[in-house]
């Protein structure tokens, strides 16, 4: 899995288990992060030995609003906070997180990280400089009455895994987008009221990007859907964009609530452009552009250039549809063809998010139950046998 964010001067991606920094105005590496040696250095790698690229994988990656700080999630169950004014050293204790994480997003405070998982909760961490002494034997609990050694605090929970998760831009309300069709409005921090549950998509709902008091979201029916946050009502809807699902959506507004739409589809060099017209709630396709491979991620600068990361490559997209590689305009990058290694181990960690509803799933079970096995064979291999002890 591969992630690129934008703020201010910087470009952030992040891929395989390292984070890369890069300069927007030159597309040149500032710095190198080795992610994935950080978290074993400081043992706290408790999966055991990796067996494939899916699992050593950044899983998540978000600027806080103020752009000083960029959290990173990751296979292993931890988030590393970062200080983007101190060089990016750590800014706090890494976090331990009770399930793999599926997207992050901090407060607009900058105090919290709200992360949701795969196991379908929605949990806020504090981000303190100073680490936190806890009462020995203390407990924290998720949604479902689960004990933890984790401090956290629970917020939601779905019946299914959530895709994506976001706050709206007043962080009065807590979006969730999950895998049986439905966007879920709660508010923020009381997230136990639901305000609304958006339905109308036909599949999963896999990316959210809000704008002023609205939500824009797509997923697996490759269909945009404009919702209005305080009614809970669809306002409008695209065409069905493409026989792909739709992997991510960007979006850049403007003061007159004309919004362009970057879209990017499941294993396809494809981005569409749209354009959201407000006033008047309808959506207007405007450019189809290929990259020269596959797609992970995109995301727009505030200036209003497009970028795109692929499978080899991260690019800037010109107005006319050009594909910039980071290696180009501006001289030989020291530190690209790193890059260009860690993408091409960068892997999903879950291959179908369709739901298998059929009753004749039994062999899907039972080779994934053999698949568990194997991995916890491997995990107790890799450990040491205890020391016997003389009598």
């Amino acid at each position: 899995m591969a992630h690129i964010r934008i703020f201010g001067d910087r470009i952030a991606i992040g891929c395989n288990e390292v984070l890369y920094i890069f300069s927007r105005q030159t597309l040149q590496t500032e710095r190198r992060l080795e992610i994935g040696e950080m978290i074993r250095d400081r043992g706290l790698d408790k999966n055991g030995p990796y067996s494939t690229s899916a699992e050593r994988q950044i899983l998540g990656l978000a600027f806080s609003p103020s752009g000083n700080y960029i959290c990173c999630l990751t296979s292993a169950k931890v988030a590393l906070v970062f200080s983007v004014q101190e060089n990016f050293y750590l800014h706090c204790q890494p976090i331990r997180l009770p399930k793999a994480p599926t997207a992050v997003v901090f407060d607009n405070k900058e105090e919290n990280i709200i992360v949701s998982d795969r196991a379908g909760n929605v949990n806020r961490f504090e981000v303190k400089r100073q680490p936190v002494t806890y009462p020995e034997g203390k407990k924290w609990m998720d949604i479902n009455g689960e004990e933890y050694n984790i401090p956290f605090h629970a917020l939601l929970g779905h019946m299914s895994m959530v895709l994506d998760m976001c706050l709206s831009e007043d962080n009065q309300f807590i979006l969730t987008a999950d895998r049986d069709e439905k966007l879920r409005v709660s508010r923020y921090p009381q997230a136990y009221i639901i305000d609304h549950f958006c339905l109308g998509h036909e599949s999963y709902v896999k990316s959210i990007q809000t704008f002023r008091k609205g939500a824009f979201t797509s997923g697996g029916d490759s269909v945009i859907r404009a919702w209005n946050l305080i009614t809970g009502k669809c306002i409008a809807h695209s065409e069905r964009l493409s026989e792909d699902p739709v992997r991510h959506l960007r979006i850049l507004g403007d003061e007159d609530s004309i919004i362009r739409i970057a879209v990017a589809f499941e294993k396809s060099n494809v981005v569409k452009t749209l354009i959201f017209n407000g006033p008047e709630n309808i959506f207007v396709e405007d450019t189809i552009f290929k990259a020269p491979e596959n797609i992970f991620d995109l995301a727009y600068h505030p200036d209003g250039i497009l970028f795109v990361l692929t499978t080899k490559n991260a690019y800037q997209v010109s107005s006319k549809g050009e594909f910039i590689s980071f290696d180009g305009p501006y001289g030989e990058n020291r530190l690209i063809r790193l890059l260009e290694e860690d993408l091409k181990i960068s892997a999903d960690p879950i291959e179908k998010l369709e739901k298998n509803v059929a009753f004749n799933n039994m062999e899907e079970y039972l080779q994934r139950k053999e698949e568990r096995k194997e991995k916890r064979k491997r995990k107790h291999e890799g450990e040491e046998e205890p020391k016997k002890l003389d009598v």
